[in-house]
């Protein structure tokens, strides 16, 4: 029975344990959150889904002390703020074999590359929770334009937080490129500090561009409630996506005039992935989610560079980011 261990029971911590109850494979589920009620709300949710409690074993624990020793794969669902201190106790006390973290991974520059350290030491599998690259249509689109050149990548919209979820997207470019070459250029974000949805956390509206490899890419948040719109323009399409809607619409650079709009499912539900990746993980010990190492680079520029952005607006000389 493998060992697996869910640490915090927001909404992604949820999804992840929802998604584990149609799992094939015999499972030891610990969960775990700070919040005891938290704790208790879901493992009483997942005790009246559990349609086979012999395969999917379930144990709420009231202390994070109280974790096995020995983890096939601990996914970490806690916020940005102390998650490097956190992951250096864990790893202090337990042997953990595979772990999936959220992102923004860290919140400083420097516990990019030490966490790196310290998973060659260890020997630890990681990956980061960026699920486009698990999506089934992103997967046929990226296989559909694969002799063509992407030019351009675009997202835009209003108020959707550019700061917490542009790493999905930068994450996205990178993936349909096949490359994690980057230049990131940060200065047409907005002079100004927003206050994100999450208490204790930051956000920014603008407008951050560059190249990811060949291809130009812009990513914006406006301060209204414009529509958002994914864009990927390569040397034979042009794919025009509003992923809320499950809508793509594509134009043929050999059919002037003409485009064709189908509704197809653009988005999965963590629930509905979860439970795939961690069979690959424990089974064949890889995922479609990105390695840690394939993502330190474009992660670590993009905490360096909304850093100084804030550091300039405030005229401070932080080394924390408070985003996650």
């Amino acid at each position: 029975m493998y060992k697996v261990v869910i640490l915090g029971l927001g909404g992604i911590g949820f999804r992840y344990a929802e998604g584990l109850l149609k799992t094939d494979i015999s499972v030891s589920l610990e969960i775990f959150d700070i919040n005891q009620e938290r704790l208790r709300i879901v493992y009483d949710s997942l005790n009246v889904m559990n349609q086979n409690p012999e395969k999917l074993k379930i144990i709420p624990l009231s202390l994070i002390t109280e974790i096995s020793n020995d983890i096939d794969l601990l996914m970490l669902c806690t916020t940005a703020k102390g998650r490097f201190e956190l992951l250096l106790d864990m790893i202090g006390r337990t042997n953990i074999r595979n772990l999936i973290i959220e992102k923004v991974v860290f919140q400083s520059p420097d516990e990019y590359l030490k966490f790196q350290d310290i998973l060659k030491l260890k020997m630890i599998n990681c990956w980061v929770n960026l699920p486009r690259r698990v999506y089934p249509f992103y997967q046929k689109l990226k296989q559909s334009i694969s002799n063509s050149q992407i030019f351009n990548c675009t997202y835009t919209g209003g108020n959707w937080g550019l700061a917490c979820n542009a790493l999905h997207f930068l994450d996205l470019f990178s993936y349909l490129q096949g490359t994690n070459e980057i230049d990131l250029k940060t200065d047409f974000l907005d002079p100004e500090i927003r206050i994100s949805k999450r208490p204790g956390y930051i956000e920014f509206t603008g407008t951050i561009l560059g190249k990811i490899g060949k291809a130009d890419f812009m990513i914006s948040s406006f301060n209204n409630d414009a529509a958002q719109i994914l864009t990927i323009t390569t040397s034979s399409k042009t794919f025009i996506l509003l992923e809320g809607d499950d809508l793509c619409i594509e134009v043929d650079k050999n059919s002037p005039g003409s485009f064709s709009g189908c509704n197809t499912k653009i988005v999965e539900f963590q629930s509905e992935i979860t439970n795939q990746v961690v069979e690959d993980i424990l089974k064949q010990g890889c995922c479609s989610l990105p390695k840690y190492e394939e993502i330190i680079s474009t992660h670590m520029l993009f905490v360096q560079k909304l850093l100084q952005h804030y550091n300039t607006i405030l005229g401070q000389h932080n080394i924390i980011l408070p985003i996650t």
